[in-house]
């Protein structure tokens, strides 16, 4: 039983219905059993759950495909780390940026333990916004990190780069108060 069992798991087997030493032996290989006894009722009920289970799994694993699916493709990156900080999963336009750079961008942000953010930080030479939100699930948080490329900077662009807005709108005044502080601004761009 024990090797018969092993070879139905590798060739894809999720479900095994028969007697209590079958289903013991499902259990030890991580798969679900449905126990059939000696009786004709008995073995008809015990069909009729293992197809439900696996309508159920059927049904499961199209859900799963439809949100990967879905996921891979949105026009941004997305990456799920779980509460320990390990990535979870991500979506194949998140590979296709600065991979290592978003994953280590996301980590810095979920060490400071906020909830939710948005940001922004340059990614090789892209400007990249950057969102997360915490969702709660069967007891545990993930967060949930997009990133958005917003534009192309140039190897050679200058500007200035805001990470904190709410503090530039508090601050704006010293942009726009006269000569003494915009001019030597523009100074400092032409000679270089």
């Amino acid at each position: 039983i024990e090797e018969s069992i092993a070879e139905l798991v590798r060739s894809g087997i999720s479900v095994i219905a028969g007697d209590v030493i079958s289903v013991e032996t499902a259990k030890k290989h991580g798969i679900r059993g449905v126990l059939l006894t000696s009786s004709a009722d008995s073995i008809r009920k015990g069909l009729e759950d293992a197809i439900d289970m696996c309508r159920e799994i059927q049904r499961y694993q199209e859900q799963y495909i439809k949100a990967m699916m879905t996921l891979d493709n949105l026009d941004v990156g997305s990456l799920l780390l779980d509460d320990n900080g390990s990535v979870y999963l991500t979506n194949s336009v998140l590979r296709a940026m600065d991979y290592d750079a978003a994953c280590m961008e996301a980590r810095k942000i979920w060490k400071t333990g906020k909830t939710s953010i948005r940001t922004w930080r340059k990614f090789r030479n892209a400007k990249v916004e950057i969102s997360m939100v915490t969702i709660t699930e069967g007891g545990r948080q993930y967060y949930l990190f997009l990133f958005r490329n917003t534009y192309v900077l140039s190897d050679t662009a200058q500007s200035i780069t805001v990470e904190d807005y709410a503090t530039l709108i508090q601050n704006l005044h010293f942009l726009c108060l006269g000569r003494e502080y915009v001019y030597p601004l523009l100074d400092r761009m032409t000679a270089a």
